[in-house]
């Protein structure tokens, strides 16, 4: 049992070295844009955003930044809970997002929508936990 929790620790620890810490203080705000497009090439795109900032809107036009398309909007701003977006596409070639309180959820989302293929969820959370 011991053996099971250092390696939990361990894990824990190399995950924060390597993707750092998501968390962020109960002043910072968090916000996520989204978005569905078309190029001019004609092919669909889904992009998505995640901002953070001292107020919400300074989140949200980070988010926005991040986003980084026409087609982007707020979808979400909070200071309080976690959230995690992820963009997708199906074998047919359309995209679209989805979004839940964890990495884990946001994925099992797309994929129950369809979901061949997604990007790694990006989020935090608006206080630590």
């Amino acid at each position: 049992m011991k053996f099971l929790v250092l390696v939990r620790a361990l894990l824990l620890g190399l995950m924060f070295l390597l993707f750092g810490d998501t968390r962020a203080s109960a002043d910072t705000w968090v916000a996520h844009a989204a978005g569905i497009g078309t190029l001019n090439s004609g092919l669909s795109y889904a992009a998505f955003g995640v901002g953070f900032g001292d107020t919400p809107q300074a989140a949200q036009k980070n988010a926005l930044q991040a986003c980084n398309k026409k087609a982007c909007k707020i979808t979400n701003t909070y200071n309080e809970g976690c959230f995690y977006i992820t963009s997708a596409n199906d074998q047919y070639g359309n995209v679209f997002w989805a979004d839940g309180p964890t990495p884990g959820i946001a994925v099992v989302r797309v994929i129950s929508a369809g979901a061949t293929q997604w990007s790694e969820p990006a989020g935090g959370c608006g206080i630590p936990y």
